[in-house]
């Protein structure tokens, strides 16, 4: 370990030496204070849009909640599609047709497909 020791010499000697600097103006001011604006402006940009998200939000919720219950409904008739299809295709197979035929059935069966994307 380096020690440092400081007598009095020494101390008179550094207190001397800073007392003799020549005051030296700092240009880093002006730089501090434009930083010091763009800090404000910035943050009166960020109170604007928290702002404008604040009067949204309660829009974007509802919207939010009206969405879930229609994918929530979608879902219901998905399933009793569903249940329809695999219905009409047992009977159709019963009676020896290929329920592809029947041009309702591939329809359903193809918006049924189609409906299942909005769930994605």
């Amino acid at each position: 370990m380096v020690g440092l020791y400081f007598n009095t010499n020494n101390m008179s000697a550094i207190l001397k030496a800073l007392q003799d600097r020549k005051p030296v103006e700092l240009k880093s001011e002006k730089v501090e204070f434009a930083n010091a604006k763009d800090l404000d402006k910035k943050l009166k940009d960020l109170f604007t849009v928290q702002k404008i998200l604040d009067k949204k939000q309660p829009a974007l919720d509802k919207l939010k909640k009206e969405v879930k219950d229609s994918q929530g409904r979608l879902e219901m008739f998905i399933g009793e599609a569903t249940n329809v299809l695999n219905d009409f295709s047992k009977q159709a197979k019963e009676l020896g047709v290929d329920p592809n035929t029947v041009s309702g059935y591939k329809t359903l069966d193809i918006e049924v497909s189609n409906s299942r994307e909005y769930l994605k």
